[in-house]
C-alpha cells in the first residue's frame, strides 16, 4: 500500500512539473518571459532603439545592430529594412525619399519602429495624474518629457519608435492598461499623449 501511494505521489509532481515547468524562464520587468536572447550586440529591442541614430546610415545602423538588416520592401520613394532580435521582437527602420519639385534635390527621412510583445513593457506606470497631464499639455507652455515621466510614477517611457522629428514612448500599468506619447527631440517637450486607462 506505501508503494503504491509513494507512486501516485511521484505521479502527480511528475505531471505537476510538466504541466508549470520548473521556473527556468528569465523573468522580464513585470514578470514575463524575456527567455530569448537577442542577437543583436546592443541589447534588447528597447536598448537598441535608444542607440539607434536617425541621422545614420544604413551600414553604421548595422554596425550598432552587429548584424546586417534584411530589405522587406522597398519602392521608388521608400525602403524598409528589419533587424530580427528574437523569435517576437524586431526593429524596423524605414527610409522616406523626398524630392522636391523646384531644386529637385532628394532628402531622406528616417523613422524607427520596434515590434514587441505586449508584455515586455514594464507595467509599474500611474495614470492616476492624467488630467494633470492633459491640462498641462494644453496650455501654453506645454510639458517637458521629464515632468510627464514625474507624472506618470517616475516611471521612464519605452521608446517604441523613432524619427527625424518625434520619439514615441509608452507606458503600462498594473491594470493592463497603457499610456503612448510622442516627445520632439529639440525640444524634449511632449507633443500629444494617448491611451486607455
Amino acid at each position: 500500500m506505501k508503494k503504491k501511494s509513494l507512486l501516485i505521489i511521484i505521479c502527480m509532481f511528475a505531471v505537476l512539473f510538466t504541466i508549470t515547468g520548473c521556473g527556468t524562464k528569465e523573468e522580464g520587468n513585470n514578470g514575463s518571459s524575456t527567455a530569448a536572447e537577442s542577437k543583436a550586440k546592443c541589447g534588447d529591442v528597447f536598448q537598441c532603439m535608444e542607440k539607434l541614430d536617425v541621422n545614420s546610415e544604413l551600414e553604421d545602423m548595422n554596425k550598432v545592430m552587429g548584424f546586417e538588416a534584411k530589405e522587406k520592401s522597398s519602392a521608388d520613394d521608400y525602403k524598409i529594412y528589419e533587424w530580427d532580435l528574437t523569435d517576437d521582437t524586431s526593429i524596423e527602420v524605414m527610409f522616406n525619399y523626398f524630392t522636391s519639385v523646384v531644386t529637385n534635390e532628394t532628402t531622406v527621412s528616417v523613422k524607427f519602429t520596434a515590434n514587441y510583445p505586449w508584455d515586455t513593457v514594464p507595467n509599474k506606470a500611474d495614470f492616476s495624474k492624467w488630467d494633470e497631464i492633459e491640462e498641462k499639455l494644453n496650455s501654453d507652455e506645454g510639458l517637458s518629457y521629464s515632468e510627464f515621466v514625474e507624472l506618470v510614477g517616475g516611471v521612464e517611457g519605452t521608446i517604441d519608435s523613432k524619427s527625424d522629428d518625434e520619439i514615441g514612448y509608452s507606458w503600462h500599468n498594473s491594470d493592463g492598461n497603457y499610456l503612448n506619447a510622442r516627445v520632439d527631440p529639440e525640444t524634449n517637450k511632449v507633443k500629444w499623449a494617448t491611451g486607455r486607462f
